[in-house]
């Protein structure tokens, strides 16, 4: 494993300009470097390196980064592959942490696994080519399938001769152990006969390439064997981690800024045939948390194709709110009924395929509205309330506070209700409603018992996100003037504000206090003005009184200095001041609660015995995180000590 102050030591002499210089032209412009963004098409230079702040920015299509995040998108390197290239581009010696005698074993296992599945792939290709069934049957098979054999070799399709225990005979003759054998996946325990024998074989690549385990079809017309079985779980293979066909689509997803997902193998290679290269498959498995990560380290569009039956559309219904979930968009195409992305790739050709699926893709609101209204009757109230409780449930787990926004605006207009009804149901699903119960009589205070170390998770920035709200609801419409890019730009502080949080992807926890920010993206997302009646007159009771509260002016300049004609700052004067101290504040906050959960996830990680890819994930968001509040400390003109 590579040791945290090795990958400490990389991060800190890394010059992300260097780096990105050596895949995208930059030019000078004032302190910052400037170029046109390799991750959109683009005439004009938008994508801005900041040596000073050592990240990278579009302004047109919004991508933003350190140079690993740069790495990762770009070259499709995971965060190993990222550290070792830096380390090999400024000649840093990759130190790794000595391994204990069990974790050296791991490692041997690990290694030894890789080489038996290469030979077992070459041993399928072969058979394909070679052995008189895979020459008739399972060729012909492919051909009338429509595969060609460019993709039949880029994919590494082979075959298994149907004979018990061929491979094995094969495998060990060339003295590969039984055990890892069995431990592969390729040998079935006690009885020393393939698992796949018989089979047409799909090879599963993971994002390096690497073949890690075997999807197999079978071809023969018994109903009592299984159509399709993959490898078991291995030390390298975990099913729920792995998409089929992401090593081959990975630079053409990050170019087009979009992933096609669909259910099976022969799915993806269709597709890829017919030129849509950016498509993965979920193995036949459910849509898992740790597949849908896989796609985000590349794109955040999602476009799920699944089989047009009842199961497929039960499937699109289950991966949508999982992808929302992870903050991706995600559209969907519903293929006519008995149809699947493969089949219908077919029936229709090339061409006519690529424009159904531009005409028929639709956001998930569209989707499932569509979906329930076939079912329910018409003009039926209770399954109509159904409905918008099923799509709100689904609104409400979105991350960014302006995409939810978006829908909440979108669901309102289809379903003809009004916005005010559906965030608030937004705010009851995200567990707000909680905050406006009949609270409990005060129990009398003890002050012998010991007082609890941290807040209540949901109110642990209470007072920071009260005077964000204060400040907008005061000040929203003043203009405040920032630099950015060496130019002084006139901004409201509602702009102002709203940028500076969700640009950094924050989000308020405070019950209250996210309802009325949820009420104000909605109002700029409009184009409207901050106006004190949106919020003193709001529906919500409570919304109202902690408006007005917060509309108060606590402090007046007095006559007595009036009369004087004494100067003294009012927070008019002070205004940018002291929302950069606030916001600044907010941020040193949440970076400090984010820190300690990083330290518990790495200790917990360390005990499961995952990955050295999770570890050092984790600990690149420390080094990261640590960076930031030693920023965010000097400019709060604090000191660290050592």
């Amino acid at each position: 494993m590579i040791a945290e102050n090795t990958v400490s030591k990389i991060l800190d002499i890394s010059n992300i300009v260097d780096v990105i210089s050596e895949f995208v032209s930059l030019r000078k412009r004032g302190i910052n470097y400037l170029g046109l963004c390799p991750f959109h098409n683009e005439k004009t230079p938008s994508f801005s390196v900041s040596p000073s702040k050592q990240m990278f920015k579009c302004f047109g299509c919004g991508e933003a980064g350190n140079v690993i995040s740069f790495l990762k998108k770009h070259q499709g390197f995971d965060f190993i592959e990222s550290i070792k290239y830096l380390g090999k581009k400024y000649n840093i010696e990759i130190i790794e942490k000595k391994l204990n005698t069990e974790e050296i074993k791991k490692l041997k296992e690990k290694e030894s696994l890789f080489i038996i599945l290469s030979f077992a792939s070459k041993y399928f290709k072969k058979q394909l080519n070679e052995n008189l069934d895979g020459k008739t049957k399972v060729l012909n098979y492919l051909k009338k399938r429509g595969f060609n054999n460019e993709i039949i070799e880029k994919f590494c399709i082979g075959f298994s001769p149907n004979v018990k225990n061929a491979f094995t005979k094969k495998a060990l003759k060339k003295s590969y152990n039984l055990e890892m054998l069995i431990k592969a996946g390729l040998t079935i325990k006690n009885y020393e006969f393939d698992r796949f024998y018989g089979r047409l074989i799909f090879p599963i690549h993971n994002v390096s390439g690497k073949i890690i385990a075997f999807g197999a079809r079978n071809l023969n017309k018994n109903n009592k064997i299984a159509k399709y079985i993959n490898s078991p779980e291995t030390e390298i293979y975990q099913k729920s981690r792995e998409l089929y066909g992401m090593y081959f689509a990975k630079n053409t997803v990050v170019k087009k800024n979009k992933c096609y997902l669909v259910e099976g193998y022969t799915d993806v290679l269709s597709l890829f045939q017919n030129g849509i290269k950016n498509v993965v498959s979920s193995s036949g498995t459910s849509l898992t948390t740790e597949q849908i990560r896989i796609i985000k380290r590349f794109t955040k569009n999602v476009c799920i194709l699944y089989d047009g039956d009842e199961a497929g559309i039960g499937a699109s219904l289950r991966g949508i709110d999982l992808i929302l979930k992870e903050g991706l968009n995600v559209k969907i195409v519903l293929f006519p009924d008995g149809e699947d992305p493969d089949s219908y790739s077919k029936k229709i050709g090339k061409n006519k395929f690529i424009e159904f699926l531009k005409e028929k893709e639709e956001d998930f609101i569209h989707f499932k509205t569509k979906m329930f209204l076939n079912k329910i009757e018409k003009n039926d109230p209770i399954e109509k309330a159904n409905l918008i409780t099923n799509i709100v449930n689904s609104i409400a787990i979105i991350p960014d506070g302006i995409l939810r926004s978006v829908y909440v605006q979108e669901c309102s207009k289809i379903l003809e209700i009004r916005e005010e009804v559906l965030f608030q149901k937004v705010a009851e699903i995200q567990g707000e409603d909680n905050f406006f119960k009949k609270k409990p009589k005060k129990e009398k205070k003890n002050f012998f018992k010991k007082k609890p170390k941290i807040l209540k998770e949901n109110f642990f920035f209470e007072n920071q996100e009260k005077e964000i709200i204060r400040l907008i609801l005061n000040y929203g419409n003043s203009k405040i003037t920032i630099l950015e890019e060496e130019e002084n730009i006139d901004l409201s502080v509602t702009e102002y504000i709203l940028s500076e949080i969700l640009e950094d992807n924050l989000e308020l926890e405070t019950p209250i206090y996210k309802l009325i920010f949820e009420k104000i993206i909605s109002l700029v997302s409009k184009d409207k003005i901050i106006k004190e009646e949106y919020f003193i007159e709001h529906k919500n009771p409570e919304v109202c009184k902690v408006s007005a509260k917060l509309l108060e002016k606590k402090y007046f300049l007095s006559d007595f200095w009036k009369k004087r004609n004494t100067m003294v700052q009012t927070e008019e004067m002070i205004l940018k001041k002291k929302i950069n101290d606030v916001l600044i504040n907010y941020k040193l906050k949440k970076i400090e609660k984010n820190l300690i959960k990083l330290d518990k996830k790495i200790l917990d990680t360390e005990k499961n015995n995952d990955t050295e890819f999770d570890i050092l994930e984790l600990i690149q968001k420390k080094i990261n995180l640590s960076k930031l509040k030693f920023f965010f400390t000097k400019e709060m003109e604090r000191v660290i000590l050592p």
